[in-house]
């Protein structure tokens, strides 16, 4: 029988993805109304499948570099690390913040499976919070050498860009100096702590969480700890950051191929991966899960200097499925059939225990 915090996270959830597939079905409605079944099917016939695949093998790499990055960061947090936890780690990462608002549902679910391979609480808080600063530093510097090296193009190519980019980079800097003072305030990590143990609380991963007092205080010191050998090894950043930066750049790439695959232009594409990495900034803090509604909105002022050939509408909505629902597919599927495994694997186990 479900408990109550069970079926709060899967009605949450539920809605979440009611909302995914209102829009998805929005953004259909919309190119069928502007375009016949003939014109959306010579579209897809125009693609040329190899670019097509280039940007698939994007996406694909985009979650290795994902897991290398976790990989750096737990190693030299915890001593050691699991390149199979990593990568559950960021799967659970892309699944449940796809499907909540402000994209900040897999947190909890992220610590529980560094928390199975042995870390304790308070250095899987420390992960996650450093993976989260450098993931917004690296979009902040993305974004920033964008506008430094290729300005004149952008504010040719982008309308009303300068209200893009101010709004953009204002809230970054804000979440930047905000994970920044958690993770060097020992009274700001005493309250990531508690907000961790409280999440884990919600979601049934610990029990009774108000018990863990003593275990709160060494968890607290794991975070501290955890914090100055990170800051203290400048090469773990740097190799973190390298892993962050080829991330966001595999993403930024995306709509260039489906720019040549579907019109053949090959000379786009630095301004394609500046004009990306400012879009970027801006979509991310959209409130609705996978900031769906307003980055579809948002991409067309975008787009549309670019495809001046292909319907814009149809564009976003191929680079939404590549970008955003296929993440919700894979991810789901892999977390399900994991859980399964884990499943199986319980049941087994208790067998054996009967039987002996």
């Amino acid at each position: 029988m479900q408990n109550t915090g069970e079926r709060r996270i899967r009605r949450r959830s539920s809605v979440s993805l009611a909302f995914i597939l209102s829009m998805l079905v929005i953004m259909l409605l919309i190119l069928f109304r502007h375009h016949s079944m003939d014109e959306i099917q010579e579209l897809l016939m125009s693609l040329k499948a190899k670019w097509l695949l280039a940007a698939v093998g994007c996406v694909l790499l985009s979650y290795l570099c994902e897991m290398a990055c976790f990989y750096v960061i737990t190693r030299k947090i915890h001593g050691k690390a699991s390149w199979r936890t990593s990568f559950r780690v960021t799967m659970a990462g892309v699944y449940f913040n796809s499907v909540t608002p402000f994209a900040c549902g897999g947190e909890p679910f992220q610590v529980s499976y560094l928390m199975d391979d042995g870390i304790p609480m308070g250095s899987c808080a420390n992960i996650i919070m450093v993976k989260s600063t450098i993931f917004q530093a690296s979009v902040f510097l993305f974004s920033v050498f964008s506008y430094v090296f290729n300005v004149d193009a952008l504010y040719r190519l982008v309308e009303r860009f300068d209200l893009f980019f101010i709004a953009g980079i204002s809230v970054n800097i804000i979440v930047i100096l905000f994970y920044g003072l958690f993770l060097v305030n020992k009274t700001a990590a005493k309250k990531t702590v508690n907000l961790v143990f409280k999440l884990l609380g919600k979601c049934h991963i610990i029990k009774e969480p108000e018990k863990y007092g003593k275990k709160k205080e060494e968890e607290i010191e794991h975070f501290a700890r955890a914090s100055r050998m990170i800051f203290n090894d400048a090469g773990a950043i740097t190799v973190a950051f390298v892993f962050q930066f080829v991330n966001l750049l595999l993403g930024y790439v995306v709509p260039y191929f489906l720019l040549v695959s579907l019109e053949g232009k090959y000379d786009a594409f630095f301004d394609m991966v500046t004009s990306q990495a400012i879009l970027r900034q801006i979509t991310a803090y959209i409130p609705s899960p996978g900031g769906a509604g307003g980055t579809e909105g948002i991409s067309y002022f975008f787009f549309m200097n670019f495809f001046t050939k292909t319907p814009v509408v149809s564009v976003i909505l191929i680079w939404r499925l590549l970008t955003y629902y296929f993440n919700i597919v894979f991810s789901g599927v892999y977390l399900m059939v994991i859980r399964e495994r884990n499943f199986k694997s319980e049941i087994k186990q208790i067998r054996s225990g009967k039987a002996a």
